[in-house]
């Protein structure tokens, strides 16, 4: 007995049945544990405040406690509550903020008593048995039993008891505060559902949201089955013990024996019933004495129907939300479109073993800013253009609609520095990792595992939008991979058809909003029409994984004079083009590397004793710099071409493409005042070591290398023009490159290229031809040997940058009379 009441105390103790470090006490436990997928086919929300449509059973009572709409949920919240606070003679309180227990939509119901009610902003008031009516800011209201209240977020609302004893039930979807306790706020408060980090949380979103809170009561041997229904419902048992029975949403009709039924007794922590892979399918009470549980449903809000749609609007339209060309690893056993929702302050990384899975990757902020790091090349894409850019290994900002590639084993670190959660869309093709990530909630839309048997080969992903207006019909066109779709609202019909007889319909499937993606390419059967027959619009999302496209290798027609170029042609950007003169005799070292600064980062070069003695040029990429020289230096701003001089001492604020030039022998110091990594990109023709070193905080990468194969006295001048240029290269493009008098140099920074080498003397005749990975660093111009052609043979865009430095003939001396 003293062991079992010992057990029974450390039972109820905070944060034992939380899977994680988190002691806070606030737990969802989803039994049985899954994996991360799709809710399954739902029924229609029902009317706001309407309690869930279940016919109660013999044995079983149940009373709705409070129930209401919910508006403007904070992208913060990520907890399911509903409280009961007693309030003594003339006792008050405060409800609805963090500084007293948590933000978001509430509803308020007087259980009991008599109280006065008033809020800092706009509520609605519905008394029992009358229409609902607005409340002005600061009116109070006397409120009787059964009454209830709705308060937005940030609505807070203080309340007095004008009786004897009140009781208030209060529920919502909040963001708690952090010294809040279910059993702890308030005078005599109750915590009766207390769900944090529901994986399905984030995809109800924002829009309206209808609660209810149900008391349940079930006799010995009753028993309470249980429909799908969209949303969540968490449970907590009062009293008793509450058998429950779990079925895959795939097949909810057929309990899992391998999972079996799963008791829960008073005080154990909530429960999800509505898992993303399970639902609890009946509730029973296989005890001798009586089940008290109390059940709480946020579903999405019923939409009004719509007016009948004139004909032309029965058509669907299409958008493309992601698209992609990957490399899928021959090991990888996930292919998938995934959302993220990553709340401010979250820290996590991706693209290793130990947290998502190795793999290449396309990710699109949808909302809120976030920053990245990548341990290799990543390419950037801006929102609203198709300019791509090249980050590697650099930190970069990402706003909404900004997308970002991540080529497989490239390791990239994430943050949240914003103060709001921010949303992600991924696509990709990867192992399958641990997960570690913390509190961030990652929801898979449409996933394949085993990669759909396009292991080891180039595929091309995409994802679509599409929308049916009422009476609407889409034919999906027909894929060799993978095809699956996921119905974000509305209800959409599947004709199904037999790949043999396509055009003979076999059967019909209804796909309802939150329903498991539903694969519609298979080996037998395959989707000939999805039709929209309800009187809503319907969206669907449509992931199609295939093989890339083999391209043609017909000989292509030699092009007329006139012709326009081919679209794989290649694309430049001019980084740096600089005049370098005194390079010092020892400077043995042509670079282009990218220096990371963070917040509160202190970096100096110009000197042996600290980093690089020789001329340099710096280009800033992302942030700003502060920065003061110990002599003269020339300064370009950003969009400008013409450079001013900069006196010695002078205080400069550097911006992205400011480009600065420092002298041989001129120090800089350079420091980061900003709350971001600020990140420059520098060149230049230097001695790089140092004796004494200099305690730099930069991080740097190196992008071009030509040490060991330079040395002035070979170059035959101490001047040199100085070009830095980014090319980028489609599939199939190539590149021109005629011999030149100096020297080049290359560096790869994504995508594979191939070099045709020549000799100077026969410039048109081929003599060898060698492919470089990402990451290679390598001379491309010498006396003898140069790179006449540079082409991409691959299926993803190359980028690379080319060093060239040309001599300065020292000044010529006149003649004679001349």
């Amino acid at each position: 007995l003293v062991l079992a009441l010992v057990g029974g105390l450390l039972g109820m103790q905070r944060g034992l049945l939380r899977p994680g470090p988190d002691d806070s006490g606030r737990t969802v436990a989803i039994a049985p544990t899954d994996p991360a997928a799709t809710p399954a086919a739902i029924a229609p929300a029902t009317a706001p405040g309407t309690p869930v449509a279940v016919a109660a059973p013999v044995g079983v009572q149940r009373e709705t406690l409070v129930s209401g709409r919910l508006t403007n949920v904070p992208a913060s919240a990520n907890c399911l509550v509903a409280d009961r606070t007693t309030l003594g003679r003339d006792a008050s309180a405060s409800m609805g903020s963090l500084d007293t227990d948590y933000r978001g939509p509430l509803v308020y119901r007087v259980e009991a008593g008599r109280v006065v009610a008033i809020a800092d902003g706009e509520t609605t008031l519905s008394p029992t048995g009358g229409a609902p009516t607005g409340v002005p800011a600061n009116q109070a209201v006397t409120m009787l039993s059964g009454d209830v209240l709705s308060a937005p977020t940030d609505a807070v609302t203080h309340w007095e008891n004008a009786s004897s004893g009140a009781r208030i039930l209060v529920a919502g979807v909040v963001e708690p505060s952090g010294a809040y306790l279910a059993t702890e706020a308030g005078s005599g408060n109750v915590g009766l559902v207390f769900a944090c980090d529901q994986p399905g949380l984030p995809q109800l979103g924002s829009a309206p949201l209808d609660l209810t809170v149900e008391q349940l009561t079930l006799a010995p041997g009753a028993r309470l089955p249980r429909p799908l229904l969209a949303g969540l419902a968490p449970i907590s048992v009062d009293d008793g013990t509450l058998t429950l029975v779990w079925s895959a949403r795939s097949d909810p009709g057929t309990p899992l024996p391998q999972v079996g039924p799963r008791q829960l007794v008073a005080g154990t922590a909530t429960v999800e019933l509505n898992g993303p892979r399970y639902v609890a399918t009946e509730l029973r009470n296989d005890s001798d004495l009586p089940v008290s549980v109390v059940l709480m449903t946020v579903r999405p809000a019923a939409v009004p129907p719509i007016a009948a749609a004139p004909v032309a609007s029965s058509t669907a339209a299409q958008r493309d939300l992601l698209r992609a060309r990957l490399d899928v690893p021959e090991n990888a056993s996930w292919l998938g479109y995934e959302e993220w929702t990553v709340p401010a302050g979250a820290v996590w990384d991706q693209g290793s073993p130990a947290d998502s899975g190795v793999g290449p990757m396309v990710a699109r902020v949808e909302s809120g800013t976030v920053v990245v790091r990548g341990e290799g090349p990543l390419e950037v894409t801006m929102a609203g253009t198709n300019l791509t850019r090249v980050s590697a290994a650099g930190t970069t900002v990402l706003g909404a609609g900004d997308t970002l590639r991540v080529p497989a084993g490239v390791v990239t670190h994430w943050r949240n520095d914003g103060a709001a959660a921010a949303r992600l869309a991924t696509l990709g093709a990867t192992t399958i990792g641990e997960g570690k990530f913390g509190e961030i909630v990652s929801f898979s839309l449409a996933e394949v595992l085993s990669a759909g048997g396009l292991n080891g080969h180039t595929a091309d992903l995409a994802l679509r939008e599409v929308t049916l207006a009422p009476g609407a019909a889409f034919a999906p066109e027909p894929v060799t991979g993978v095809a699956k779709i996921v119905v974000q609202s509305g209800a959409v019909t599947v004709d199904w058809a037999k790949r043999s007889a396509p055009d003979t319909v076999t059967g019909s499937l209804r796909v309802d909003p939150q329903s498991a993606a539903v694969d519609i390419e298979s080996a037998n059967y395959v989707a000939k029409t999805l039709r929209n027959d309800g009187p809503d619009p319907a969206e669907v999302l449509l992931l199609t994984a295939q093989p890339a496209a083999v391209t043609d290798t017909a000989p292509v027609p030699a092009a007329t004079p006139d012709a326009t170029p081919a679209a794989a042609a290649a694309t430049e950007v001019t980084l740096f083009r600089q005049r370098l003169d005194d390079i010092p005799e020892t400077a043995g070292c042509p670079i282009v590397e990218r220096e990371v600064l963070p917040p509160g980062g202190k970096m100096r070069m110009g000197t042996k004793e600290s980093f690089y003695l020789g001329p340099m040029a710096f280009r800033v990429e992302s942030g700003t710099f502060t920065v003061v020289s110990e002599g003269a230096t020339t300064l370009t701003r950003a969009g400008t071409s013409e450079s001013i001089a900069v006196a010695p001492g002078t205080t400069l604020q550097l911006r992205p493409d400011d480009v600065l030039f420092a002298p041989t022998g001129i120090v800089t110091d350079w420091r980061n005042d900003g709350e971001l990594d600020a990140i420059l990109i520098d060149t230049g023709v230097v001695d790089p070591f140092g004796e004494e070193g200099y305690p730099n905080d930069d991080i740097q990468t190196e992008l071009v290398n030509g040490c060991t194969m330079f040395s002035p006295k070979d170059f035959g001048s101490t001047s040199a023009d100085l070009t830095v240029r980014r090319v980028t290269l489609a599939p199939g493009g190539v590149l021109a490159s005629p011999p030149s008098r100096g020297r080049g140099y290359l560096g790869v920074e994504a995508g594979k290229v191939t070099l045709d080498w020549a000799r100077p003397e026969a410039s048109e005749k081929t003599t060898g031809t060698i492919a470089l990975p990402a990451g290679t660093k390598l001379a491309v111009g010498e006396p003898n040997v140069f790179a006449r052609q540079f082409r991409n043979e691959g299926t993803e865009p190359a980028t690379f940058l080319i060093m060239t430095l040309d001599p300065v003939p020292a000044a010529a001396t006149p003649a004679a009379g001349g």
